[in-house]
Order: structure tokens, then sequence, then C-alpha cells
């Protein structure tokens, strides 16, 4: 295979140029003298560069993903998950152990602490300071002094050089204690870190944390200081807990879909009425006042909401008033900030933990149990320390009382060499082993048997070995030695007693809570609550049952016009016409044609659409009532129906096919005067009442009223009372654009073309439309012709108003109306009479 690659190297470097007649698949003398490589060579060739090329890759994608997941592990672990025993992420653990490390009680400079924790943390002071500002705006551990920040308003805190801080007392007593903490080395090794801290108390749960890992977050909330104890109490006397969060911000917190750490809150600031004025007393844990100033700016920005003006009078406490426009309801106002602003925030929870070196998923629940078997750990590892402590001071008070009172100290006056001196101490305390031999064996039981964290010193388990076995060490011999001789001279044995008694009674003290620790635990949280608790108010009020949801659509102010081109079929709210709906952001629009179709759309910028009946706000309580005629028999039926289900913009029908609409209202309790073609003069006219007719579904058909066709139909009155200079505008327009209701209106319809009986009779739906010729008479196009709108006082009576001739442009807050003598029955014709409107339609 090397040779013939070598081969095919040499003929490549010895081929000619290929030219024009190459490039285009000719043939040339050079190419019949040099064939080209046999394509088993090339195939050989390529595998082998795929191959070689396919290892190289393999061996980058190893690299990578041992590299990512070595950086994942450590940011998860090592940066942003704490660790669910001290609740602690490694930078905070490192700042509050450099704090303890520096404690003498006053205060120090952030600078100086922020170096010093440097020593442990490698990851630069920014980062440090940052996390040292946020420990100190919890309140828990460190005590401040200067300008670190506000929570509240969001400001900055002041350079590191200008800020001081200590630790408090509280952390002082539940963090720290050197005995049962776990120390490893720092990064370079120089120094020892604590790998966690013996909190007794749950800090993960008491300040809360969010952070961000490869892969994977966590979002604990924050829970009051007392409630958090009462907790740990409950579960040590095996009694139920609930635990809800709280926030230093306050609120009002909805935690109908919070379980157990679990699902999310919703949090509310408090808002008070004041007179016209709404104030914001607090506001939710997870905004600021510059961010929700910025939400409501932009809220009045985008016309969500009539304010006219809002001004920040924060200080120490949260004070931001707002004054809603003249006119605007304040609970309006109210309702429409929870809705548009951070007023109204959700919060989702997801509790993750480093439990064992390992990320987990774990309740509240789980988390405070788990901190209560590590505070009944913690507690028993201190005790036993005590007891040993205790005992080995009882331990080297008896043997300096024996070596003192006994007269040991006489025996050393003639030796004149060490051994000598150390071999007559050792057999003057032998004679009186019985004395301090039990205390030896007490302390030997209680620390090297018992539990404990950190391993004894090789030396003190020697020490304590030897003397079990009744031997005294050296160690012991040389301290009795060292003893001055004015101690000896002013020793008070007296003293001693009561000081070896008072060591007994603590030792006996920590042996009793060793057999009872739930009860001594229970007693230790009890103190802190006493000791504590009122630094720890609750500030976040609890809705168990929900806010409610509010109705954005109730609130959202009517600011978008969606105009109507009539002649050139167009609507949208670019297109400028004097026929508009005003609607909101959430609203549809139902649109209606001639022919008996309807859709319902979103609010477009700009659409062509099919000539209309009329359109208007969708609105599904909306009980209309319709009047429609049979194209081919010219029988008249009414049925009344609303539109509750529906497709956006899929094309519906709201009478049978081959039928036309003569009257669609939303207003079914009403009256009208019908004209239909029959030559009995009497009855010639017809009173309906749609409110009689049966409610049925859209595309259902109605009932029958006549069998002749219809002329004419006139209103007459409403049936609850509404005077007819009442009634609403076609176009659906707030009040603020001040349309003017159209008093009446009047319909003709096709004229007569054979008689028929008048009996109302209850049908099934009609048949298809057939396409009829139009007859020998013109017919009139109802289009051409418009009607002249009467003077809103005095009002007209009720009946038709007979149009004009010429062409008349209504009123923009009215929708025209037409009226012919004649219509043709032809359904080509049909798109043309796509002006007839009701007054009563209410858009």
């Amino acid at each position: 295979m090397a040779s013939k690659n070598r081969k095919i190297k040499d003929a490549l470097k010895h081929a000619p140029e290929k030219d024009e007649g190459q490039s285009a698949g000719i043939e040339t003398p050079e190419e019949k003298d040099n064939p080209a490589v046999p394509p088993e060579e090339e195939e050989d060739n390529s595998t082998e560069s795929a191959a070689i090329q396919t290892g190289s890759n393999s061996r980058l994608r190893e690299m990578m993903d041992r590299n990512f997941i070595e950086y994942a592990s450590y940011v998860i672990k090592d940066r942003a998950i704490p660790d669910v025993d001290d609740g602690l992420k490694p930078v905070q653990r490192r700042i509050l152990w450099t704090l303890f490390e520096k404690d003498d009680g006053t205060f120090h400079k952030v600078a100086n602490i922020i170096g010093e924790t440097m020593k442990y943390h490698p990851h630069g002071d920014a980062s440090i300071g940052d996390a040292l500002v946020y420990l100190a705006n919890k309140e828990t551990y460190i005590d401040k002094q200067g300008n670190f920040g506000n929570i509240m308003t969001g400001s900055p805190a002041a350079a590191p050089r200008y800020i001081e801080c200590r630790l408090t007392p509280l952390a002082r007593e539940v963090l720290f204690n050197r005995d049962i903490t776990e120390l490893v080395d720092s990064y370079d090794g120089r120094n020892r870190e604590p790998v966690r801290l013996p909190s007794k108390i749950p800090t993960l749960l008491l300040m809360g944390t969010d952070g961000i890992a490869v892969g994977t977050n966590t979002k604990v909330m924050s829970h009051n200081f007392n409630e958090l104890l009462r907790a740990q109490i409950a579960i040590l006397k095996d009694e139920p807990f609930t635990l809800y969060p709280d926030f230093l911000q306050g609120g009002i917190m909805d935690v109908s879909k919070y379980e157990d750490g679990f699902g999310r809150i919703v949090v509310r600031a408090k808002i008070e009425l004041d007179g016209r004025n709404l104030v914001i007393r607090e506001i939710p844990s997870a905004t600021n006042t510059s961010k929700l100033m910025d939400t409501i700016e932009a809220a009045v920005n985008r016309n969500k909401i009539k304010i006219a003006s809002f001004k920040d009078y924060t200080a120490e406490k949260i004070d931001i008033q707002l004054t809603p426009l003249r006119g605007y309801d304040p609970e309006k106002a109210l309702n429409a900030l929870y809705a548009y602003t951070n007023c109204q925030m959700s919060i989702s929870c997801n509790p993750m933990v480093i439990v064992e070196n390992r990320p987990r998923t774990m309740g509240v629940s789980a988390i405070l149990r788990r901190n209560t078997e590590k505070l009944l750990e913690h507690l028993k590892y201190e005790l036993y320390i005590e007891s040993g402590k205790c005992l080995d001071k009882i331990l080297a008070r008896t043997l300096v009382q024996i070596f003192i009172e006994e007269g040991i100290y006489k025996r050393i006056e003639k030796c004149k060499t060490r051994d000598a001196m150390f071999s007559e101490v050792r057999n003057g305390l032998e004679k009186f082993k019985s004395e301090w031999l039990p205390i030896v064996q007490m302390l030997h039981d209680n620390i090297l048997n018992g539990p404990h964290i950190m391993p004894l010193p090789k030396e003190f388990e020697a020490r304590v070995e030897q003397l079990s076995r009744g031997e005294i060490p050296e160690m012991e011999i040389e301290r009795l030695l060292e003893i001055p001789i004015r101690r000896i001279s002013a020793f008070e044995c007296n003293e001693n007693r009561q000081q070896i008694e008072l060591l007994n009674k603590t030792l006996n003290e920590a042996q009793k809570n060793l057999k009872r620790i739930k009860a001594y635990a229970i007693k230790y949280l009890q103190g802190l609550i006493d000791k504590y608790g009122a630094l720890f108010p609750r500030r976040t009020e609890i809705v168990l049952d929900g806010f409610g949801k509010i109705d954005k659509s109730a609130v959202a102010l009517n600011n978008i016009r969606v105009g109507w081109d009539k002649s050139g079929c167009y609507i949208g709210t670019n297109v400028k016409s004097d026929d508009v709906v005003v609607c909101n952001e959430f609203d549809h629009l139902l649109c209606i044609e001639r022919k008996g179709g309807y859709k319902v759309i979103d609010i477009p910028e700009k659409i062509f659409i099919d000539r209309l009946y009329e359109f208007r706000k969708y609105d599904k309580t909306v009980v209309f009532g319709v009047v429609y005629s049979d194209v081919k028999t010219g029988k008249v039926y009414a049925k009344r129906c609303s539109i509750d289900k529906f497709i956006k913009d899929k094309e519906y029908r709201i009478c049978p096919d081959g039928c036309r609409l003569e009257l669609i209202t939303p207003r079914a309790n009403a009256l009208y005067e019908c004209r239909i073609d029959t030559p009995i003069r009497a009855r010639q006219t017809q009173t309906v009442n749609l409110a009689d007719m049966p409610v049925r579904s859209p595309r259902a058909g109605g009932m029958l009223l006549f069998a002749r066709k219809l002329l004419k139909i006139n209103f007459i009155k409403y049936l609850d009372g509404t005077e007819e200079n009442e009634e609403p505008p076609l176009i659906d327009v707030s009040a603020e654009a001040g349309n003017d209701p159209e008093k009446a209106f009047s319909v003709e319809s096709v004229p007569p073309e054979e008689n028929a009986g008048e009996t109302p009779v209850e049908t099934a739906e009609s048949g298809t439309e057939k396409k009829i010729p139009a007859e020998k008479e013109k017919a009139v196009r109802p289009g051409k012709k418009s009607v002249s709108v009467p003077p809103p006082s005095p009002p007209p009576p009720p009946g038709d108003k007979p149009g004009t001739k010429k062409n008349k442009k209504a009123p923009s807050a009215e929708s025209p109306k037409h009226e012919g003598d004649s219509v043709s029955p032809d359904p080509e014709k049909e798109d043309e009479n796509w002006g007839i409107s009701q007054p009563e339609l209410g858009f």
C-alpha cells in the first residue's frame, strides 16, 4: 500500500495541469498516455485517511468529554450549589471561617477580610466581596457597619475599604466549634480550611439560596428563624409541622401551588388605598424599588394603566405613591398594577443541594429532618468532648493534690539525677492508684470509645492508654515537677477539692444529657428562640387559598382601534377609517358575512376580508337573535343562538347553507315589525318577538316565521324597558370615544315572487342554494343607497327612515344602513348587500 501511494504521488506530481477541454470532459492525448488512478486504489487511500481522521476525532471527543465533565462537577460541587449540612457555598463558608479566625469582638475592614479569605478562595476579590455583601444583607451571621447597599432599593454597597463587618453572636454560638470541625488543606497547601461548618440550625432554609451550575440550578426560599426551630422541636417530638417561606422584603404570598419546597409561589406587593392614591408599602422579594418603578413606567408608557404620577419616597421603609388619572377607578388601577408590573411576581422553587458530595433534590421537610439529625450529632460530639475535658482536668487536679498533700515532692530533694526524680514520683503516685485510676478508666471509655469527627492526637491516645494500664507516663511526671515552689507553699486543698466537685458536677450533667439527647436538643433550640427569636419576626403575610386569577382582559384598557374600510374590504389597526372598533389586546373580532358565514380572528394589523355584514368584539355570553331567508324559496326563519365555541380563523355559518341573513342582533329581547309579500292586506304587517324563538346552535335551522318573502323589517322596541334612543352603537366603541347611538333601523328585503300561507311552523334546515337568473324588472342595488342619520335631538319615532338617492358618509360612530326597493335573488350579486346593519348589534 505504501508503494502504491508513492507511485500515485509521483504520477500526480508530474501530471500536466488541466486545460479548458479537460475541465469540460474532453479526452486529451495526455490523458491517454497517463491514465487516471484506478478506483480501487482511490478507495484504499480514502479509507486510510478516514480512519486516521476518525481516530483523531475520537481522541479529541474523549478529551473534551472528560474535561467538560470535570468542569461541570467542579462548578456544581465547589461553586454554585450549597451543601445540605451547613447550607453554605464554598465561598460563603470561607468568608465565615475567616471572620471566625479574625474574630476579636470588634469590626474589621471588609477589604481586610477579603484579602484574608483569598488564602482559601482562589477566584479573586470581586466574587468574595459580592458574596460577603450578600451574606451581610441577610442579617443573620454578619454584623455590618457602613453602606452595604439596600436590598429594598437595589442600591449597591460602598467600596470594601469603607465598610466593616464582624460575626454576630448567633453565628459564634451555632456555627463554630474547632473540636468538631473537619479541616483539609487549602488550594495551595499553606492553610487549613473546613470541609463544612458544624451548623446547629438549618442555615440553608434560614437564609435561602439560588445558583446556576452546568446543567442544573437551585432555588431555595428563605424561612423564618422561629418557625424553623419550632419545626425542629416538632420533629424531635414526632409531631407534624408546616413551613412556608418568609422574606425580608415582606409582601403577601400565595402558597396554594407550593408544596414542601417544590412548585411555585406568587408574591404580591402590599398596596394601601389612601383616598384616591395608591401607596406601596412592601414589595415582592424578587425585585426592588428601582426595578418596580421601571415596570410601572413601562406599563404607563404602553398605556396599560392610567397613572397621572408616581413617586418613590423610600428611605428606611418602602413608600411609593401612585396617583391614578381623574375618573380612573383606583381598584382597577390596583388590579392593573398586579397584572402588568412587578407588583406581583411568580417564583419557581427547585431545592437542589449537595448531599455526600453528590447533587440531589430534597424537599424542605427532608432538609430540615437531616439538619435535625446533624444537630443531635453535633450536640452529642460536644457533650463527649466536654466530658473528656472535665475528666482530664479532674485527673490533673487529682494528681497535683496527691503530689502536694502526700509530700511526694519532698522525695526529690536528695535525688541527683533526672531518672531518680522520675522514679521517686512514679513510686509515690502508684501507692495512691485507687484514687486516680477510676478517673483514667472513665476518660479512656469516654474519649477513645466515644464518637469523634477529628482523629485524636497520637500523643494523647498513648498517654491515656498508658494511664489506663496503671502506669504514670513521663508527661504527667514532668508536668508535676514543673509546679513552682510558691504554688506548692500556697496550695489550698479545700479550694482544689471544690474545683474538682464543680468539674464532677459538669461531668455528671454532660453524662445525663448524653442519655437524653433529644430532650437536651429541645432545650437547646428553645433557648435559641428565647434568646434570638425577637430579632426575626415574620414579615411576609401568607395566603393559603390563593389570590384569585386576575382577568387581564377586564383590567386592560381599550386602547386599540381597529378600522374597517368597507370599500376596500380591509380591517386592522393600520386601516384608517371612520368606522372603528375600540378594544384591548386580549379581545377577538367576530366577522359576520351577509351570506351567513362568520369567523373569529385575532386583532390584525391589516388584512383583506370579504364584504361583511358587520364585525364586532367577540363575546361568548351574547345570545344573538337571527332572522334569515331561504334564497330559493323565500321562506323566512328565526332563532336565537350563541357563539361559544370556535377555532380562530376558521369559517362557520350562523344559518343553513343556501340562506342569507336578514337580521342579526345581540339583543334578542325586542319586537320587530315585518312586512311580507301577501295579497291579504291585513297580514302584510306582522310583529315578531325574537325572545320567543328557540335557542339553537349557530348552524342549525330556526323556526319558520313566514312562507312569504320578506320585504322589510322595522325595529319597534326592547322588552327590557330600554329606551329607543339608548340603543348601543353599531361599532363597539368605549365611552371615551364619544360615539352617539343610532336610534332606529329599517331594512328592505327582496320583492315577493309567490303567495303562500303565513302560519309559523318549525322546520329543518333549508336546502342548498341554487343560482336563479335575475328578473326582467331592473333591480336596484342597495349598496348604491345610504340612509342619512337624524340629529340626536329630538329623537325620531320608531320606524323606517327613507334613504336618499345620493351617497352620504355616515358618522364615524355608526355603521351605514342600506335599503332598496328590491334585491336580486342572484347569489352572485349578494356580495353587494354587505352594508346592512342594525343599531342594536352593539358593535
